[in-house]
């Protein structure tokens, strides 16, 4: 007989008696463990199926993705509109709705709507009344058709290129795409313009032509399209960007006067082939008094009797030297106060 303690053996070391002792002891060691984890093991499953059923339970069906094909519907605001959804079995006596965010918004597979706003855009999903299978969905989406484009063309690098902008009018509330297109003249081949951020560039001018660029702009949607032509010869559109760096400062070898300076705009590229002529504005009392002189075809002067101790306020604006186009917005102002 062997007793089994954590503290005494009863068996003397080396009998028979010992060996049984020890396998006893082994053999119920593990027993032990295999019930501890066993135990363990069943607490786990028990956890981790409650966390399983809580999380399905919390889990909000609208946060998943749709499992069924969803059709895109575009209506004109102010137009009326119909949603049909057709019984595909006849056992169920035709008993559909149509919901929207799971809102009843008919009693029949028909949603007609006389006169369609912006706040009836959404996805409407049509169901048999007694469950939650979606025969039909449908996202709706009011807008209206693009309005013609505002254009306008401008060469502020001339003659390397010309940039086109334009924008419309009134808002389409649904996705609006545009295409560009450019000729020179009526019978030249025509060329797509990339657009970016409703603008697109144009470059390769063939300079003192007289066959003007014809501009094409295209806007659709899926509820209309509308295009607008502009015809432009290069010279007529060139508006470089103001001068920049405008300094003025008291003049150190004469009272009353001071000295100005100023660089070409760093967008025209070309000031030495294509030179500039400025023309300069100053003001004193508050801009309640003004003067313009130039035009100067250098880029600084010397501004002669001026009143003495007196703050003026200085801009600068620049041009085509052949007068090309127009001149240029004026500067930011720059203030020097004379001796």
């Amino acid at each position: 007989m062997c007793v089994v303690s954590l503290n005494t053996q009863t068996a003397p070391k080396g009998s028979p008696g010992y060996s049984q002792c020890r396998r006893l002891l082994c053999t119920s060691a593990g027993l032990l463990l295999q019930m501890v984890t066993l135990h363990q093991l069943s607490v786990l499953l028990l956890l981790f199926s409650a966390g399983q059923e809580s999380a399905l339970i919390s889990q909000d069906p609208m946060d998943q993705a749709p499992n069924f094909p969803v059709e895109m519907h575009y209506v004109k605001i102010g137009s009326p509109f119909t949603l049909n959804c057709e019984d595909p079995s006849a056992d169920r006596g035709g008993r559909l709705e149509w919901r929207r965010n799971n809102t009843q918004q008919s009693e029949n597979g028909q949603l007609s709507i006389s006169s369609a706003l912006q706040t009836h855009h959404g996805i409407y999903t049509c169901h048999f009344k007694d469950n939650e299978d979606v025969l039909r969905a449908v996202h709706l989406q009011p807008g209206y058709p693009p309005g013609t484009p505002v254009v306008h063309c401008r060469s502020n690098n001339y003659p390397e290129e010309a940039q086109c902008n334009w924008y419309l009018e009134n808002e389409t509330h649904i996705p609006t795409n545009f295409t560009a297109t450019y000729r020179h003249g009526l019978f030249g081949e025509e060329q797509e313009c990339l657009v970016t951020n409703m603008s697109c560039v144009i470059r390769g001018f063939a300079l003192y032509s007289t066959h003007p660029y014809i501009f094409n702009v295209t806007a659709w949607n899926p509820l209309g399209r509308k295009e607008k032509l502009l015809q432009f010869v290069i010279e007529h559109i060139v508006k470089p960007d103001p001068p920049e760096d405008l300094m003025a400062w008291p003049s150190i070898e004469w009272k009353r006067q001071l000295d100005i300076s100023w660089q070409p705009p760093h967008t025209w590229q070309h000031p030495i082939l294509f030179p500039l002529k400025y023309q300069v504005q100053y003001s004193w009392s508050d801009g309640k008094a003004s003067r313009t002189t130039g035009p100067y075809e250098v880029t600084g002067i010397k501004l002669k009797g001026l009143r003495p101790r007196t703050t003026y306020s200085i801009s600068v604006s620049a041009k085509d030297i052949l007068d090309n186009g127009e001149a240029s917005d004026w500067s930011p102002t720059v203030t020097a106060t004379t001796n």
